[in-house]
């Protein structure tokens, strides 16, 4: 696995933990595929500021 695609899978796992689950009519859905389908803009900027407060640079640091 990448390291970029594990720092995805941490995010999100970080911002369910946060948000928790939606149901929408009985069907269970993560918060992070909610607001990534819904707004990506959002949920890159939701990334971003998560990568801020790990401090970590996309641009400096070697992610594959």
């Amino acid at each position: 696995m990448s390291n970029m695609k594990r720092l995805v899978e941490d995010f999100n796992y970080y911002f369910d933990d946060i948000h928790g689950d939606i149901v929408l009519a009985g069907i269970t859905f993560s918060a992070s595929d909610i607001l990534k389908e819904m707004d990506p803009i959002a949920y890159n900027e939701e990334f971003n500021h998560y990568m801020d407060d790990l401090d970590i640079d996309l641009y400096s640091e070697e992610v594959e």
